[in-house]
C-alpha cells in the first residue's frame, strides 16, 4: 500500500522494468524508462493493482509501454489514471491484458504522446489495446487527448476466450469488453454531434 514510484531513470532491464503487483494507492511521476534491447522488456506493468496514477513520464521500449493486467480470478482493480507521458515503443503504448482472468474497471488515460520516429526499425504495433479474453470484464476505460505517429492499429478492441489461463481456476468462459454508463447519465441528450465528417486525405483519417 501507499507505493510510490517518482524522478527515478530505469535503464535496459532484461524484461519487465517495474511491476506492481497487487498493489494500492500507487504514485508513479517523472519516470524515464529505456529499454529498446530486449524482447520482453515492457516498460510499466500494474497487475491486480487499483488506486494508481501514472503522470509525467517518458517510456522507451521494445515491449508494452503500459501495460494493465489481472490473472486472479475474481479480483477487479480498478481506479487507474495515467496522464501527460510520452511514449515510444515497438509494440503497444497503452494495453488492458493480455492477461484478463480478472477484472479491470475505471481507467482514464489522458494527454499521452505516442510517438515512433521515422528511423525506427518498424513502426508501434497499436497505440491503444484493449482485451478481455480469459474470462474477465474489461469496463470504464476512458481514452481522451491522444496523439499517435507511426503505430500500425491506433486502436486494437479484442474479446475472446484463451483456454489455458483458465482451466486452472473454472470453466473456460469468454471475456467481455463493456462500457459503464456515462457519469453524466441520467441526461436526455448527454453527447450530441452534428455536421458532416470530413475526410482528410492527406492524413488518411476521418476528423
Amino acid at each position: 500500500r501507499r507505493v510510490r514510484l517518482q524522478d527515478v531513470r530505469l535503464l535496459d532491464s532484461a524484461a519487465w522494468t517495474a511491476v506492481f503487483s497487487g498493489c494500492d494507492g500507487v504514485r508513479i511521476a517523472g519516470v524515464q524508462i529505456h529499454a529498446f534491447d530486449t524482447p520482453n522488456a515492457d516498460g510499466l506493468d500494474l497487475h491486480n493493482s487499483s488506486n494508481v496514477t501514472v503522470s509525467d513520464c517518458r517510456i522507451h521500449c521494445m515491449d508494452d509501454a503500459i501495460c494493465l493486467k489481472n490473472s486472479v480470478p475474481n479480483a477487479t482493480m480498478r481506479n487507474i489514471v495515467v496522464t501527460n507521458c510520452i511514449i515510444r515503443t515497438l509494440c503497444n503504448a497503452i494495453k488492458v491484458g493480455t492477461d484478463t482472468v480478472g477484472n479491470c474497471e475505471n481507467v482514464t488515460v489522458s494527454n499521452i504522446v505516442i510517438h515512433n520516429d521515422d528511423t525506427d526499425v518498424a513502426p508501434a504495433i497499436g497505440g491503444i489495446n484493449l482485451n478481455a479474453v480469459d474470462g474477465g470484464v474489461t469496463r470504464g476505460i476512458n481514452i481522451a487527448n491522444i496523439v499517435m505517429r507511426n503505430a500500425e492499429c491506433p486502436i486494437y478492441l479484442f474479446a475472446g476466450c484463451r483456454t489455458a489461463n483458465q482451466e486452472r481456476y473454472r470453466e473456460p468462459r469468454p471475456g467481455r469488453l463493456e462500457q459503464q454508463p456515462s457519469l453524466l447519465s441520467p441526461a436526455r441528450r448527454p453527447i450530441s454531434f452534428r455536421g458532416s465528417v470530413q475526410q482528410d486525405t492527406s492524413m488518411n483519417r476521418a476528423i
